[in-house]
């Protein structure tokens, strides 16, 4: 391709330009004459809509092949397979999702713009941010407290606090703590007798993880249409105590007892892309995420991933869609939402808006799906988000949970 510039001052009537239609990038500088001119890395702005869809997609493709390449270093050198020896569910070293804007959306989070929380779906797509913020989630885990009990504020579970910011962050989530108890009835061939195994079991799992992004080395200007990449470097603390006794209906027989403590590490990977009005956002957790124990073998916690798409074609709406999938579990999820800006003053000191969402963890079990609604509001620095979710019937049989995400702009 040759453009002709006839505006430059030159001893010659014109210039010939050529150009790179791969890279929109000049080549060379020819004159009538022959000469010859060099120019290097000088971009060259083409408002042509083939050009720019060509190059995006160019883009993407390149990206794309980045990404599977490194997922599949992932397995070839460690497996997504799970593996857990200790007494403890491999759900409960999960956690809960944070974020009532995510959940109120559905829990897509992968693909969501200017979301503090995205250090948890999606370490890349914080590059987005703004600001810096401090964050604070709570949650109403009465659906779940039949298994699982946190640390809670006023009947609210605390699930996350981290400082986040464009360049990265550091955040603390409890992801499980618990006491379970069971009595069994066997019988004994020997003694000929009915005896009863009483366990106990109690342990308490934490995560803290540093988020380093794109921007961690210098600070970008301008981020669209630019690659963006995020990492997750993870430690867990799990506190485990578990102890056995077995009786007869007089006296007891035997009685064991056991407390560890295990560490252990992981990584989570993810990547970002924005050519508006549209976020394109990929993400692997839990690479090589696992739990060294001094008396079990070691729990591996199943790799997750996932896509998100979001997409805002008017300044009040925006939808967004998720896809996942887990490893250890088996099991492909869909997450849908939809924001929309009920309000927004002139000088952008405050705002509100509302969101509604669809879940469905296992596409498999269509009878598990989770409804949830919510609302945001800011005012100067001080931002609030709410959200309720429940099943099909949780009007009728009141079962609704609740979470509220507060966060403040440092």
């Amino acid at each position: 391709m040759s453009i002709i510039i006839s505006d430059i001052k030159h001893p010659n009537s014109s210039l010939k330009l050529s150009v790179n239609k791969a890279t929109m990038c000049h080549a060379n500088v020819s004159t009538d004459a022959g000469n010859s001119i060099f120019v290097k890395k000088k971009r060259l702005t083409i408002n042509n809509p083939r050009y720019i869809v060509l190059s995006m997609i160019e883009r993407i493709f390149k990206l794309s092949i980045l990404f599977v390449f490194f997922i599949a270093v992932s397995i070839f050198f460690f497996p997504f397979s799970t593996t857990f020896s200790s007494p403890i569910e491999i759900e409960n070293l999960n956690g809960f999702p944070p974020g009532a804007r995510s959940l109120g959306l559905g829990n897509t989070g992968i693909a969501l713009p200017a979301d503090p929380f995205s250090s948890f779906y999606n370490p890349a797509a914080i590059c987005l941010l703004q600001r810096g913020y401090i964050l604070f989630d709570l949650r109403d885990t009465k659906r779940n407290s039949s298994f699982t009990t946190l640390p809670s504020i006023s009947g609210k579970t605390i699930d996350l606090i981290s400082i986040v910011h464009p360049t990265g962050g550091i955040t603390w989530r409890p992801l499980s703590k618990a006491i379970i108890e069971k009595d069994t009835i066997i019988f004994s061939d020997v003694l000929q007798e009915t005896l009863h195994v009483i366990s106990k079991l109690e342990y308490r799992a934490d995560e803290i993880y540093l988020t380093l992004t794109t921007l961690s080395g210098g600070n970008l200007s301008n981020l669209h249409m630019k690659p963006l990449f995020g990492i997750n470097l993870k430690y867990y603390r799990v506190n485990l105590a578990e102890s056995k006794i077995t009786k007869s209906k007089t006296t007891s027989i035997d009685a064991s007892s056991n407390i560890d403590t295990g560490n252990g590490f992981g990584i989570d990977f993810g990547f970002a892309f924005m050519k508006s009005p549209i976020l394109l956002g990929l993400v692997v957790k839990d690479i090589f995420s696992k739990v060294n124990w001094s008396d079990y073998e070691s729990d591996r916690i199943s790799t997750k991933i996932g896509a998100g798409l979001s997409a805002s074609f008017t300044e009040r709406i925006m939808l967004s869609l998720d896809f996942r999938y887990d490893t250890g579990l088996k099991k492909t999820g869909l997450y849908v939402g939809m924001d929309s800006n009920l309000y927004k003053k002139k000088n952008g000191s405050s705002g509100g808006n509302i969101r509604l969402g669809f879940r469905l963890d296992d596409l498999n079990r269509k009878e598990k799906s989770i409804y949830s609604f919510g609302f945001g509001y800011f005012f100067s620095i001080f931002f609030i988000d709410f959200a309720l979710y429940g099943d099909k019937d949780f009007f009728e049989n009141k079962n609704l949970s609740s979470q509220v995400s507060i966060f403040i702009v440092y």
